[in-house]
């Protein structure tokens, strides 16, 4: 029998380097991409290299969305507990840094029985303003949130969008907002005697004006104003010299309709 040959075991090669180019991207490219981010992905990027330790500070968004979404294991309370300091964390850390927020998103749903949830919302709100000069402001909640009863001020803020809140005269009154160009509301409970920002476009859609007051809206710098599927009492609509197109529709459950049934059909 011939001897057996015993073949040399093959040479494991090395696999092929694969070139690192987003490490080759510049600080504002990388500072762009984590703003598309929301906060709790971002915020994790800083465990990939020192160089990204502190990169998501300076990201012209943040995005703070989703109670449980940043840490699945967490449920109720606690959870709801540890949220709210990842929260307050995000703007401390912003915080040591000069880079102005181009866009701050408020998108969560707070327990409705949590007592506490108006006053961490109305502190992250003027965080967000007076603290780190948010050009874009958005706020969804579906919990009906008590905005607070003084005015917000800001010389930096150009949008606001509001839903799921409960605004009041203070909070739209908007004279401290000089910049302010858009204003949008959804799903909101409006109790306010007067509203009269000086926006150039104004939505309004699905929101609740309060039965018992008759809202005066004047804005003699809105080019565009949109009232859709509004319920409660119509407003009074004042002067709008600067008016260009409009959509004022409201739905079948408003203060002012006659209703057939109860009054017979006066036609």
């Amino acid at each position: 029998m011939p001897p057996r040959i015993r073949r040399a075991p093959a040479r494991r090669t090395a696999p092929e380097e694969v070139p690192d180019r987003v490490s080759a991207l510049p600080d504002e490219a990388l500072h762009a991409v984590l703003s598309l981010l929301p906060a709790h992905d971002a915020v994790r990027t800083c465990v990939l290299a020192r160089r990204w330790r502190h990169l998501w500070e300076h990201a012209p968004a943040l995005r703070v969305t989703d109670v449980e979404g940043w840490n699945p294991r967490l449920r109720g309370e606690a959870g709801l507990r540890k949220f709210i300091r990842f929260v307050d964390g995000l703007f401390v850390s912003r915080r040591r840094c000069d880079a102005p927020l181009e866009l701050c998103d408020l998108d969560f749903d707070f327990p409705e029985e949590d007592k506490g949830k108006d006053w961490h919302v109305n502190r992250w709100i003027m965080l967000a303003l007076l603290r780190h000069h948010a050009r874009v402001l958005r706020i969804s909640l579906p919990a009906y949130v008590a905005l607070p009863d003084v005015p917000l001020i800001s010389q930096r803020l150009t949008r606001l969008e509001l839903d799921g809140v409960l605004g009041n005269d203070n909070i739209l009154d908007l004279s401290c907002c000089p910049a302010l160009i858009a204003l949008k509301m959804k799903c909101c409970r409006i109790n306010a005697e007067k509203m009269s920002p000086s926006v150039k476009i104004l939505s309004l859609a699905s929101c609740e004006f309060y039965p018992a007051t008759r809202t005066q809206m004047s804005f003699p710098s809105v080019v565009s104003l949109e009232l859709d599927g509004c319920s409660g009492s119509v407003p009074f609509l004042e002067s709008m010299p600067s008016l260009v197109a409009a959509i004022v529709r409201f739905d079948d459950d408003y203060a002012d309709r006659c209703d057939n049934s109860v009054l017979g059909d006066w036609r």
